[in-house]
């Protein structure tokens, strides 16, 4: 088997992972809302760690055609020109009432946006990290999708070397290259997190790492416990280039789909009001919501949390 062939059967590997009878109702809810769908992956806080009771669970639905999936002509084009869009999920199951927050695109243009086709971090830094598919329509689909996580691990990896020392261990790689990703979004989560990413599934990252070397264009060898990479001065200088660009870029792409899913989302002002107080000492002025424009009064809010450092 190629290095690529290797990765690809890793991150498949994954797929397979058990998951809660919770991540499984909100897959088959997620499911009836999306006409067309090929696939139901699940990612993020909630796989790394034991559910919570108010737990919002992250769902990426996976779909055939946007014309398929939406009756709102509006939103195919959002999702065209702003992958992806994100809506909210609540069902009941076994006594609970169970909570999603699943965002919408279609097969192909995921498999897409987890190469250097993007200047963003924001898909390929996520689809890096482990992911369980709870749902394909078909083998031909999970091949897909292994194909495409195997991809986003390459991505992140040739993107995320030029940032550590040329002697670098694969979880200061990870971490690191974790840390800028999230840094190039609004995120309510501190500075540590990447370093807990990282810990959640070491095994994992030891592994994809060596065989993702094979897809960057110079050479990294043993040395010690970790690596060593020459890159010449010019190559490394582009790609800090490319971060500075994407930290700002990326920033207003996030703010962008903030503001689009507040108009077009139903209870998306309030996910993101929960979000920011789950993750910082900051608290909203619910006043906002009596006001001639709530909406208006709601950024005015954001803006006071940003100023108190609630999220970056």
């Amino acid at each position: 088997m190629t290095p690529r062939q290797q990765l690809e059967a890793v991150v498949a590997a994954e797929f397979d992972r058990e998951v809660s009878s919770a991540a499984r109702a909100l897959t088959e809810a997620a499911r009836r809302k999306c006409p067309g769908t090929l696939a139901v992956v699940f990612y993020g806080s909630c796989l790394r760690q034991t559910e919570e009771v108010d737990a919002v669970l992250d769902l990426y639905v996976l779909v055939d055609s946007y014309e398929e999936t939406y009756q709102r002509p509006l939103l195919t084009w959002l999702n065209r020109i702003l992958p992806p869009n994100v809506f909210f999920l609540t069902t009941e199951s076994e006594g609970r009432v169970l909570r999603a927050k699943y965002a919408v695109v279609t097969l192909d243009a995921f498999a897409e946006l987890m190469n250097d086709t993007t200047r963003e971090s924001y898909f390929w830094g996520r689809f890096s990290q482990p992911s369980v598919v709870v749902y394909a329509a078909s083998p031909e689909v999970e091949r897909k999708l292994a194909a495409a996580f195997a991809s986003a691990v390459e991505t992140f990896v040739r993107n995320a070397i030029p940032l550590v020392d040329p002697i670098f261990s694969t979880r200061e790689l990870w971490a690191t290259g974790l840390a800028q990703s999230y840094d190039s979004e609004l995120r309510a989560e501190g500075p540590d997190r990447s370093a807990e990413l990282f810990l959640s599934f070491a095994d994992y990252y030891e592994s994809v790492t060596p065989l993702a070397f094979a897809a960057i264009p110079y050479p990294v060898v043993r040395s010690g416990d970790g690596w060593q990479v020459e890159i010449p001065e010019e190559e490394r200088s582009r790609r800090l280039r490319e971060w500075r660009l994407r930290r700002i870029l990326s920033k207003w792409w996030s703010l962008l789909r903030v503001l689009r899913n507040a108009y077009t989302v139903e209870g998306g002002p309030e996910y993101v009001i929960w979000k920011i107080q789950r993750h910082s000492d900051f608290r909203f002025d619910e006043s906002w919501r009596e006001k001639p424009l709530p909406l208006l009064a709601l950024a005015r809010e954001a803006w006071r949390a940003w100023r108190a450092g609630a999220f970056r």
